[in-house]
């Protein structure tokens, strides 16, 4: 008796449940879209990569000339770079700090 009284008073699904072959493209999609999405990370990835090198290689042309002309950039790091680059740093992560 319990058990039909259960039963009766269920709410009926009305939809249907998906077939193998449906829930296989699906999958199939979505490696499709996760497959799509990890060459385009990595395709620009490099292309960050290769702009960077140029970048570096024509900031190593101007070092080269700045120490021609006797204004060479070699001075080692003080206490107060550190602190700078370190305030830097915290002001612009600061806004993650915020969600924890």
């Amino acid at each position: 008796m319990r058990a039909d009284g259960t039963t009766g008073s269920t709410p009926r699904f009305p939809g249907e449940v998906r077939s193998a072959p449906t829930v296989a493209a699906l999958l199939g999609r979505d490696r499709l879209l996760i497959s799509a999405a990890l060459v385009l990370v990595t395709a620009l990835a490099w292309a960050y990569l290769v702009r960077f090198d140029r970048q570096m290689s024509a900031s190593m042309e101007h070092d080269t000339m700045m120490a021609a002309m006797g204004m060479s950039m070699d001075a080692p790091w003080t206490v107060a770079d550190g602190f700078f680059t370190f305030a830097m740093a915290f002001q612009i992560d600061r806004g993650s700090y915020d969600t924890l």
